[in-house]
């Protein structure tokens, strides 16, 4: 019982050093530096954030350090890659997967807003066909 305790203790301990340590990271323009990514990755594979392969483990680290560290790198021109599903084209990186719930409420939105088919004015290519006044 006190085992569980004492290990949800230390990762608590060492998620709020790593969040302490991604904020040393940027400049005064918020930019990291090829120096400080070599840093972190170096902080990552030292604390256990990092599988044996050197690969960041996302999952594992605290909620922003991740978005702290990649906005960084973006104010400075560069991005990390990351394994995306998407089938990509020939020459494409990804960068970034997330899932699109945002994309979803403005389509909607947008359908919501859209006039009714009778209520549209009727264009010289329109299939519907015109009343006529009698």
């Amino acid at each position: 019982m006190f085992e569980k305790r004492r290990a949800a203790k230390a990762k608590e301990q060492r998620d709020t050093e790593l969040r302490e340590f991604v904020r040393t990271l940027p400049d005064a323009d918020g930019v990291i530096s090829q120096d400080g990514e070599v840093k972190f990755l170096r902080y990552l594979n030292q604390h256990g954030y990092a599988d044996e392969n050197g690969f960041a483990r996302r999952n594992q680290m605290p909620p922003g350090v991740v978005s702290e560290f990649a906005l960084g790198m973006a104010n400075g021109g560069r991005f990390a890659e990351a394994e995306v599903r998407l089938h990509l084209k020939h020459g494409e990186t990804g960068y970034l997967e997330r899932p699109a719930r945002l994309l979803t409420a403005v389509a909607d939105r947008e359908v919501s807003r859209r006039p009714a088919r009778d209520q549209r004015s009727a264009g010289p290519r329109d299939p519907l066909p015109r009343r006529r006044r009698t």
